[in-house]
């Protein structure tokens, strides 16, 4: 397997579980019909918002650093024909890019897990996204968050 489709694997893998969220979302919809004002607390409160809200926020991280590591492979491989006297012949490894996905999953899932285990929380928004900024922890989640 080529490096490029390792990381577009993983892209197409992030953009899968952000239509499983979606999707989450949308039969709660069709559920709570014209009356999510009596389900919104306990939806919110619920495991289900907060399954929603981890699916959001792994697959919005994978995604991004899929679409990073996509960005470097070509720069990578384009800077080594630029400087061929140089680099000839050069490509990234895939074993490289093995531990690059596998970095990205690790923070993917570590940015996913926090408003689990009380940084942010999931139960702020009908959308289960970790919206609070009560305190310093969640302030940084969220600049982690949108930042990176």
């Amino acid at each position: 397997m080529r490096v490029h489709y390792l990381f577009m694997i993983n892209l197409a893998i992030a953009d899968f579980i952000t239509g499983v969220y979606l999707a989450v979302l949308a039969v709660q919809d069709v559920l709570t019909g014209d009356e999510y004002y009596r389900h919104a607390v306990g939806w919110q409160t619920g495991w289900g918002c907060g399954i929603a809200g981890f699916l959001a926020v792994f697959s919005c991280e994978l995604s991004i650093t899929s679409m990073f590591f996509i960005a470097f492979e070509m720069a990578y491989n384009t800077s080594c024909l630029i400087f061929r006297n140089a680099f000839y012949g050069q490509r990234l490894q895939f074993s490289a890019a093995l531990g690059m996905m596998a970095g990205g999953w690790i923070f993917a899932l570590t940015m996913a897990s926090l408003p689990l285990i009380g940084v942010s929380s999931y139960s702020t928004a009908s959308i289960c996204l970790p919206l609070r900024l009560h305190n310093i922890a969640d302030r940084v989640h969220k600049s982690l968050f949108i930042f990176i």
